[in-house]
């Protein structure tokens, strides 16, 4: 069996993790933080290509986690400047664009880093938040904050796993993101809060499947919902070769 709160993510080096932080300055021409036909061309950017199966499953956990559907597609690309990642829009179309050089998804056990600074960019877009010029709010990188820290909890993970993706954050804040401290304490608020939902939806915990199934590196997956102590969990199980569901590096 796979480790209790394992998920299907990627491994991201840190050296990604400053650069991103400032997601939304990355795409100066862009609006913010979607793919049919030609794929648009986006600042310190060189190519983009549709991203694989395994990081598409990697955004669907936090999205599936949290019960919503995502409106957005991502995209992977080679950076001519190193910005990690950003959310954006073109053309009306959301898009989460990742470095394929810093994100390998399937490594089969959480980065918890990585699925926080996930978590951070599908808030901008699942809040609909939008930026003129590249220009980001506080209010709004706030927001983002929070919603990752509701989705981690909703995923498993402990205090320490959903605040790690903020300690390379700016220690002050800038003009559009707050200082590290306050981007901190919003991700544990909504940390808290996602415990707490799940701690309500305990008492009438019933185990079974989430969302559809999808393929991932071969196998057949999905997420469970699995009764810890009456509370609920999502859980990525995938069929292996006997046709055994497992939870996934457990």
């Amino acid at each position: 069996m796979l480790t209790r709160r394992a998920l299907i993510v990627s491994a991201v080096s840190a050296a990604g993790l400053g650069a991103c932080r400032a997601c939304a300055d990355a795409p100066a021409s862009g609006v913010i933080c979607a793919f049919k036909g030609a794929l648009p061309e986006f600042v310190h950017t060189k190519r983009v290509s549709p991203a694989p199966p395994e990081a598409q499953r990697a955004v669907a956990l936090i999205v599936d986690g949290v019960g919503l559907r995502r409106n957005f597609e991502v995209l992977q690309g080679e950076f001519a400047r190193k910005v990690g990642g950003f959310a954006t829009i073109r053309g009306g179309r959301r898009y989460i664009v990742y470095d394929a050089e810093e994100f390998s998804f399937g490594a089969g056990r959480t980065d918890w880093v990585a699925m926080g600074l996930l978590g951070h960019e599908i808030g901008h877009h699942l809040a609909s938040h939008v930026y003129l010029d590249g220009a980001s709010s506080h209010a709004d990188e706030l927001e983002a904050d929070r919603f990752a820290g509701v989705a981690l909890a909703r995923l498993g993970a402990s205090l320490d796993q959903a605040l790690a993706w903020t300690a390379a954050l700016n220690r002050e804040a800038t003009e559009s993101h707050p200082a590290r401290a306050r981007r901190q304490e919003e991700a544990e608020a909504g940390w808290r809060h996602g415990r707490a939902m799940v701690a309500r939806e305990g008492g009438g915990c019933r185990p079974g499947w989430e969302g559809e199934r999808f393929a991932l590196e071969g196998r057949t997956c999905r997420i469970a919902r699995v009764c810890e102590e009456g509370r609920a969990r999502a859980r990525p199980t995938c069929r292996d070769a006997s046709g055994i569901w497992r939870w996934v590096d457990d």
